[in-house]
């Protein structure tokens, strides 16, 4: 199951992209704190040039994480759903490099928003992609990226408020910390930055 699962993830990334948009900057920050990652060269991408991860430890486990998001009178299981027992972050420079290959494969692929192909569709592919970069460096414990689903009250990174839907986008650990990612827009803000309720969290 899971090698045909892999396979599935090889087949989709592994179509070649060419002409990739540029930018002057690789890296623009708005008035806020997020920022946008761009691809700034023209190449060829595939699921071989899925950047080499780079760790950060220590690890966290599952007592961790519920320690982190898990308030004392909340149940575990309607906020945070975790399929691993031990995962490793990322050194916040990989996080920078991984999404400028993440952007060249969805500025070219993955133009057009539909309801076949939105906000959840978006956050499960960056995060299936990002784990599957452990292939480059083997490591026993999974990348901390997780997708995440909150309530679109507030405008946040490049995505208009709609509050009366439920929005689905991703959330990494760093080395510097803890991270929401947008991965229709690309951007990215800290954490305790992040202006609208995270309901669900999916590691």
């Amino acid at each position: 199951m899971a090698r045909r699962s892999f396979i599935g993830i090889c087949g989709l990334a592994c179509i070649l992209l060419t002409n990739c948009a540029t930018t002057t900057d690789p890296l623009l920050e708005d008035g806020n704190t997020s920022r946008a990652i761009f691809d700034i060269t023209p190449k060829q991408v595939s699921f071989d040039t899925i950047p080499e991860p780079e760790y950060h430890h220590p690890s966290k486990d599952a007592k961790d994480l519920k320690l982190e998001f898990i308030s004392p009178h909340q149940s575990l299981f309607s906020k945070l759903l975790m399929f691993d027992p031990d995962y490793i972050g990322i050194k916040y420079d990989y996080f920078i490099q991984f999404n400028r290959w993440w952007w060249s494969l969805r500025s070219t692929y993955l133009k057009l928003n539909s309801p076949s192909f939105d906000c959840d569709n978006h956050a499960f592919l960056y995060k299936s992609l990002l784990t599957s970069a452990v292939i480059k460096a083997p490591q026993s414990k999974q990348i901390l990226v997780g997708v995440i689903v909150v309530s679109q009250k507030t405008e946040a990174l490049g995505i208009p408020s709609r509050p009366e839907i439920k929005h689905a986008l991703c959330i990494v650990y760093t080395s510097k910390g803890w991270f929401v990612m947008e991965p229709q827009t690309n951007k990215f803000t800290p954490l305790k930055e992040y202006p609208n309720t995270i309901y669900r969290y999916i590691f």
